[in-house]
């Protein structure tokens, strides 16, 4: 049995407390190894203890970089992470998201210490070019799509046995179905009639997301039925405003009835405001490894309208969701394809249980077993 270890940034942490997506996974693939068993497993996060100094110290470099001011930290927790791994001597050590630009130093001295063929990179974004760095310090990488895996070969030279692709999950036991009168209760909460058409957007505010092209969309619509349901954090005062969101807030001025922001909304509720949409829209327009907020519409079976990007068409399909090019033509393409759910029930009720289905590709324990045949299949080689 191999002797596995996952190091988790700094600011994470294990067991999953805030809902951040690869807290999530980590937890998933943590928890069904304390029941299966199947690999030696320790994972590693911000709960590792720290002295008074140690807490000081990261205070201090967590303040700075929020400034965003530039300097080289021998991260305190990422040593002491460093003598645990040679300590224990593990037969791999995973790298799960985090800045690891920063963090060069102690990796690329682990690296050398234990050996780069024991050094896995779970990439959770696109990688850039200029990060040769990383290819120097890590022998193996798993992606979370077959799109990442092929932009980063595209960028870097890596043989093919040391890429893998682990396919995202969610947690579908966290994801049950609340009754008709919770329904209509949390509906009437957000000022959503009985008859209203909810289209839900799950994400951040950022221009990357599509957010201000589904705005327009439903603008243009002029259906006072169909109401937008945006999941997520709203302005506020405390916020600093950019020039992104100046224009988001000027698009919806004299449109506040028909589009609704929740605010913050807990990890643990998050499920419920699925259950009272009727469709779910990603409209990112970058191109994005993939998402959890696909799996997590399927598995409540909203009908979907996604843009063409990156990882996140493997995620989904023609029969659960609509798939358009996000070029010149998005909002268009966007408002004929919500008018089109809008207007065909039948449509979305198929949709809705080719969702349902399609999710069962996505499951924890799949997840679980995918992430063991890697280990047993790099194992092997």
């Amino acid at each position: 049995m191999k002797k596995i270890c996952m190091v988790l940034p700094p600011f994470m942490r294990y067991p999953n407390k805030k809902g951040c997506a690869v807290e999530t996974l980590v937890t998933i693939i943590g928890e069904k190894n304390e029941e299966q068993k199947k690999i030696d497993l320790d994972i590693l996060s911000g709960t590792i203890q720290l002295n008074f100094i140690d807490k000081i110290l990261f205070l201090v470099y967590r303040i700075l970089k929020k400034l965003k001011i530039s300097f080289l930290y021998f991260h305190r927790y990422y040593y002491k992470i460093f003598r645990k791994i040679v300590k224990e001597n593990y037969d791999y050590v995973i790298f799960e998201a985090g800045d690891l630009q920063r963090y060069q130093v102690i990796c690329k001295k682990l690296s050398s210490k234990i050996g780069k063929e024991k050094m896995i990179h779970h990439m959770h974004m696109v990688i850039e070019d200029g990060q040769e760095e990383i290819v120097e310090t890590f022998g193996k990488f798993i992606g979370v799509s077959n799109f990442l895996i092929t932009d980063f070969k595209e960028k870097y030279e890596v043989e093919d046995s040391n890429l893998k692709v682990l396919a995202n999950c969610t947690t579908e036991n966290e994801f049950h179905t609340i009754s008709a009168e919770e329904q209509n209760l949390l509906r009437t909460k957000l000022n959503i009639e009985k008859d209203d058409f909810v289209v839900l957007f799950v994400g951040r505010l950022v221009e990357d997301k599509g957010i201000y092209e589904l705005v327009e969309a439903i603008k243009a619509l002029h259906v006072p039925r169909v109401k937008l349901l945006i999941l997520g954090s709203t302005f506020s005062e405390n916020s600093k405003e950019t020039k992104f969101s100046k224009k988001l807030k000027d698009s919806i001025k004299d449109f506040e009835g028909n589009i609704i922001f929740t605010g913050h909304v807990s990890h643990e509720e998050i499920y419920k405001y699925y259950q009272i949409a009727n469709i779910q829209v990603i409209p990112t327009i970058c191109e994005e490894a993939a998402g959890l907020v696909a799996i997590e519409g399927m598995l409540c079976g909203l009908p979907i309208i996604a843009t063409k990007s990156g990882g996140m068409i493997e995620y989904i399909d023609d029969k659960c969701a609509k798939i358009i090019e996000k070029d010149e033509k998005i909002i268009e393409n966007l408002k004929e394809s919500i008018l089109e759910l809008y207007n065909d029930c039948e449509k979305c009720k198929m949709m809705s249980e080719h969702a349902i289905n399609r999710a069962k590709k996505f499951t924890m324990q799949k997840y679980y077993d995918d992430f063991v045949k890697i280990m047993e299949e790099w194992e092997r080689k």
